[in-house]
């Protein structure tokens, strides 16, 4: 019995009445603890990627800011802009992973 194989389920329909009952109890079992395991999985999965991105939070908010100030820089007329809303460079810098 593997998971997902449901071709087994219908031969426990000619089993005696006693081992019709252990087939049932034993099938919910493995389905039971089968979706448990994989549960765990999922949750592991959504922490290590949860941690990751929490590490790299600030730089990613940095960076996005940055790139919303070269935006209204762009879209914004020469005429327009004054010395003391602009500074007069951005760092940007990239991190390699």
């Amino acid at each position: 019995m593997s998971i997902g194989d449901s071709s087994i389920i219908g031969s426990a329909a000619f089993l005696p009445p006693f081992l019709s009952w252990m087939f049932w109890v034993t099938w919910f079992m493995a389905v039971l603890v089968t979706n448990i395991i994989l549960m765990n999985f999922i949750v592991a999965e959504a922490c290590a990627c949860y941690s990751e991105v929490s590490e790299n939070l600030e730089s990613v908010i940095w960076k996005e800011k940055a790139n919303m100030i070269v935006e209204s820089e762009l879209m914004t007329n020469e005429r327009s802009k004054q010395k003391n809303q602009y500074p007069p460079y951005i760092i940007i810098r990239s991190v390699q992973c």
